[in-house]
């Protein structure tokens, strides 16, 4: 028989189960029978209503803390990741830079001192909410669907916002005059100017991965440089014949997000005209707290309001210099 409680206390379940649904995802066996009992709990609300609360209970385990705080593959490749509770604050050491001069010296002799520069780091707070309803006319037609669908938008426009929050602080970090800022006279990328970024990511390279990230029509247009294919790979030369793409340059992994792929307000989550290059570790992110979910239900109009809240999140970025920026002025 199907408990709902039994299936929420499984870690990401519901996570996994959602997003199959939604996205046509390959379910296993146990997830098929989630689906036939999800379909008759949300047609049971949809008859009934929610007195329970169940379905923000549902959704707030979409955002457990371990799916909130972990980031998009990109965001955890160039940011230390942590979480703290939602009253705690946040603060980390910046390692200083070498500053120490040598001088030309007398035999024994003094000279002036050179001092390190010791800084303490505070993250930028942001704090995102998010509302909806739905009646419960969709839970007895929808069903199951109706529930996956719910969830997996709440989860993922929150997400999404987080990550374009993030790439506008990471573009304003770098302005024109910069050694880091690459203006590129063309509308998309050529061999000069990623060229240019790519040995800008060797020079200031010292650990970690050297990622270089676009929209992708940016990283099509790389991979028909004349560069990129000159020492391409077997394996590189199939997956270009599958996908049209390669995935490295010049010893820098290429990634990328649809440059079709908007926010519900229409506005682009990865800024456009941009190439974005990483040299290991830029900053931290930060989840504080979890998110919230809190429920109402009106018997007059047949609606439950949901409203999911505390999706508060930081992010610090200690070392600019590691970024590079490449703009397309056409």
């Amino acid at each position: 028989m199907f408990e709902l409680s039994e299936v929420m206390s499984k870690p990401n379940a519901m996570f996994d189960w959602a997003s199959k649904v939604v996205y046509n995802g390959e379910m296993t066996s146990d997830e098929k029978e989630i689906t036939k009992g999800m379909d008759a709990w949300a047609r049971e609300i949809g008859k009934k209503g929610d007195a329970g609360h169940e379905i923000a209970e549902l959704v707030r385990k979409t955002f457990a803390p371990e799916e909130i705080s972990a980031p998009s593959e990109l965001i955890s490749m160039i940011f230390d990741e942590d979480s703290i509770g939602e009253f705690d604050d946040y603060r980390e050491e910046i390692d200083p830079k070498n500053t120490i001069v040598a001088h030309d010296a007398i035999i024994e002799g003094n000279v002036d001192r050179s001092f390190l520069e010791h800084k303490i780091g505070a993250p930028v707070w942001t704090n995102l909410a998010a509302e909806t309803d739905v009646s419960m006319q969709d839970l007895r037609r929808g069903g199951y669907r109706s529930v996956a669908n719910l969830t997996n938008y709440l989860r993922e426009a929150l997400e999404l916002k987080r990550v374009q929050k993030i790439m506008a602080a990471i573009d304003a970090a770098i302005v024109s005059g910069q050694p880091n800022y690459i203006a590129e006279a063309e509308a998309l990328p050529t061999t000069a100017s990623m060229d240019a970024l790519e040995l800008y990511l060797h020079d200031v390279h010292e650990n970690g991965d050297l990622v270089a990230f676009s929209l992708s029509k940016y990283h099509q247009a790389i991979s028909k440089l004349p560069a990129a294919e000159r020492f391409i790979t077997d394996r590189e030369r199939n997956m270009y014949n599958s996908t049209g793409f390669i995935d490295t340059y010049g010893g820098v992994t290429l990634m990328s997000y649809s440059s079709q792929k908007k926010l519900a307000d229409g506005s682009l989550i990865v800024p456009d005209k941009r190439v974005f290059g990483f040299a290991g570790k830029i900053g931290s992110a930060i989840t504080r707290g979890e998110a919230r979910v809190l429920e109402e239900q009106d018997i007059n109009t047949e609606r439950i309001h949901i409203k999911v809240t505390g999706f508060n999140f930081g992010y610090t970025i200690r070392d600019a210099k590691k970024i590079a920026k490449m703009v397309m002025v056409k």
